[in-house]
């Protein structure tokens, strides 16, 4: 009995076997079985390793594998190139190879899949006929049962993914409801958490897109829209922009920058830089561009807001295009068109203006209807038109007796000159 136990066996091939097994049959060579029946049904498997209770002990014909732990690869009967390390891992497979399962039950109900890594406990330990997917961290893909080509990484990352296909999620419980989602990615604590079946997201970052439970959108940033249920075709990037939002499914938002869009519940915004559009909620069909631009608009719809601050008092305006530094900043009006650094400044009412020009602004608020072109032009009242100011006055030509310098304009297809005299 002790020749049979280490030593040479009867093909004169080393097998090193310490369980009270007894020698194998059938040409079995170069294998190492520790263990009460470690490898006990070995016959022409060869190099393997078994440690362990009952590890291995099913395995009659494959070839280099590896098996530590209390019923390690128990199922194996004839599957090559395996390293399985843990109690019970890699436990139900018979067939099939390359396959590495390191920790208690990871990969446990694995059938006849090729091609898996498990790391950590109970890390895939549903998968049953998956193929080809990289788990690692505890309970890592832990439903995982035909996923197929995924890669998952972190504590309970993708716990819930059964059927979902060429998804890479990074981060401890992220995508941690993902059950059938292909073609997704999600790195960070809690990232994509809520989503179930959707594809196409990306959610980079902490929290990002936590609650979100729709497709084709990206998130990018701590928070980057962390509350927002539903909506898809989103772009979101920054630390919390769109972070508290909670409406339905805004949809077709592109948000960009620090707590940008943070409250934005409605579709069909771009609001990029700092804080920009942070209280909008139903506002759609806006664009803001610039650091604290459109800051106060909540309601207002289909403007736009070029340049740092411009529209910051805008509530609920609408139609208005404010191009500049501070242009429009006290605006309230609707319909209103502003160029230039600090253009419609000082007024908070009014509406259907036309400011061109750097510090163009009105005398008092309230006027509309007007148009002032020229830097530092102001209007005093509603329906006026001022060309220029005592800052940057226009220069003008005199020939002979007479106005010589007029304003061509034309009225339903006829010209009209309107002559220039001066005031002095």
């Amino acid at each position: 009995m002790g020749e049979k136990r280490f030593g040479y066996s009867e093909t004169d091939c080393l097998n090193v076997i310490l369980s009270g097994n007894p020698s194998p049959t059938g040409g079995a060579t170069g294998n190492i079985f520790i263990g009460p029946s470690a490898g006990l049904e070995v016959t022409s498997g060869i190099s393997n390793i078994s440690i362990g209770v009952n590890a291995g002990i099913c395995n009659t014909i494959g070839d280099y594998n590896i098996n530590i732990g209390y019923e390690a690869g128990y199922s194996n009967s004839g599957g090559n190139s395996r390293i399985v390390i843990g109690y019970q891992a890699n436990y139900s497979q018979a067939k099939g190879g390359d396959t590495i399962a390191i920790g208690n039950c990871s990969l446990f109900g694995q059938t006849v899949a090729s091609g898996n890594v498990a790391i950590g406990n109970c890390s895939a330990s549903c998968t049953t006929t998956g193929g080809n997917n990289v788990y690692i961290g505890s309970e890592a893909g832990y439903l995982a049962d035909v996923a197929c080509n995924n890669v998952m990484l972190g504590s309970k990352s993708g716990y819930s993914n059964a059927t979902g296909a060429c998804n890479i999620f990074i981060g401890t419980c992220s995508a941690y409801s993902n059950s059938s989602g292909d073609f997704n990615i999600a790195i960070g604590f809690c990232s994509s958490y809520s989503t179930v079946s959707s594809g196409g997201i990306i959610a980079i970052g902490g929290l990002a897109g936590a609650v979100n439970a729709s497709g084709e959108n990206v998130f990018i940033g701590h928070c980057a829209s962390r509350s927002s249920e539903a909506g898809s075709r989103n772009v979101i990037i920054g630390t919390c922009a769109h972070g508290c939002a909670t409406g339905p499914s805004p949809t077709s938002n592109i948000v960009i920058g620090y707590v940008a869009g943070t409250r934005t519940n409605c579709s069909y915004n771009v609001f990029i830089g700092d804080s920009v559009g942070c209280a909008n909620v139903t506002g759609t069909y806006n664009t803001f561009i610039g650091y604290l631009t459109g800051t106060g608009n909540t309601y207002g719809t289909k403007n736009v807001f070029l340049g740092s601050s411009a529209g910051g008092g805008n509530v609920s305006g609408a139609d208005n295009t404010f191009v500049g530094h501070l242009s429009g900043s006290k605006s309230t009006g609707c319909g209103n068109v502003a160029l230039g650094s600090c253009s419609f400044y000082e007024a908070a009412t009014g509406s259907k203006n036309v400011f061109i020009g750097s510090d163009t602004d009105v005398v008092s608020t309230g006027l509309d209807n007007v148009i002032a072109i020229g830097y530092g032009a102001t209007a005093g009242a509603s329906c006026s038109l001022v060309l220029a100011s005592s800052k940057a006055p226009l220069c003008l030509t005199t020939a002979g007796a007479g106005p010589t310098t007029y304003i061509r304009t034309f009225v339903n297809g006829t010209e009209y000159r309107l002559p220039l005299y001066p005031t002095t």
